[in-house]
């Protein structure tokens, strides 16, 4: 039997503890995330898989997000992500942003392996892609 099970909206307060996790920052400096911490929740609603792929997302723009290792900290740009970023309300669009950020080669690699189906071996792919 299938169970179902509802899952809440985060509040800001836990999206900062995911925040402070994600970002490996101590329990005790988990305040300094609280502006980007409200910021995603805004964003993102608060909905669990929003808050990840958009930390995934601010993670490879080193314009958002970026870790300083010279002072062993992380920092960003809250008005930039105000200004830059969106999140949409279709799954699929934040699955497809994440694909286009893949090389040539394996957007295509990919491709083939969708029209193959569920299920295939490597060398059923590899043999397809060198045809």
């Amino acid at each position: 039997a299938i169970k179902r099970i509802h899952v809440e909206n985060m509040t800001s307060l836990e999206v900062n503890e995911v925040l402070s996790n994600v970002l490996d920052i101590p329990q005790y400096d988990s305040h300094t995330t609280k502006p980007l911490a409200s910021l995603v929740r805004e964003k993102t609603g608060g909905n669990i898989f929003y808050v990840l792929q958009f930390l995934e997302m601010l993670r490879h723009n080193k314009e958002f997000l970026a870790y300083d290792r010279y002072y062993d900290k992380w920092n960003w740009n809250l008005e930039k992500i105000r200004l830059n970023t969106k999140i949409s309300d279709n799954l699929a669009d934040l699955v497809v942003q994440r694909l286009k950020r893949l090389d040539e080669q394996t957007q295509e690699s990919l491709r083939v392996a969708a029209c193959l189906g569920f299920k295939f071996s490597a060398n059923t792919l590899d043999h397809v892609l060198t045809k």
